[in-house]
């Protein structure tokens, strides 16, 4: 599976360098990783939008150089920050249910980036989730938890 997704995001990369933003999304996984899916998380396919994928990997200078909105954010973390960030994705922190949707905190500890906690929403959409990040200020863990029922919680935490 890890290979398979790999491949996508570097030619999904490569097409967004390429200033070529308007496809539409790239699937992850075809089905949810077991560690989700044990804990109540439905076995649906994850999916990433080519705009969430620009957001994270283009820095504010490549977007505005290839033509981009600026008025998204860019978090300029590259291809291989972005195949870190997805791969602990699989290894939550936190999974929350909030409706139909999932939260997901995942972090890690990285030479370059430092230590690490990333909320994930996982939006159902048509069956499928579509991953966003997301952007919070103040304490993120203590306002996403309030927001829904808490599904799983490592010990890490």
């Amino acid at each position: 599976m890890r290979k398979e997704y790999e491949l996508k995001i570097n030619n999904a990369v490569k097409e967004i360098m390429r200033g070529n933003m308007t496809l539409d999304e790239v699937e992850i996984c075809k089905s949810m990783p077991i560690m989700l899916r044990k804990y109540g998380v439905k076995n649906l396919p994850i999916l990433i939008d080519y705009d969430v994928i620009g957001s994270l990997v283009l820095s504010l200078e490549e977007a505005s150089r290839l033509n981009y909105t600026v008025n998204n954010k860019y978090y300029g973390l590259g291809k291989n920050g972005l195949l870190k960030i997805i791969r602990y994705l699989f290894m939550p922190y936190v999974i929350i249910e909030d409706r139909e949707d999932l939260i997901v905190i995942a972090g890690f500890k990285d030479n370059l980036m430092g230590d690490a906690v990333i909320p994930f929403k996982l939006k159902l959409v048509n069956n499928k989730y579509r991953i966003n990040i997301i952007e919070i200020n103040g304490d993120p863990v203590k306002k996403l938890i309030t927001r829904g029922k808490i599904l799983y919680r490592s010990e890490r935490v």
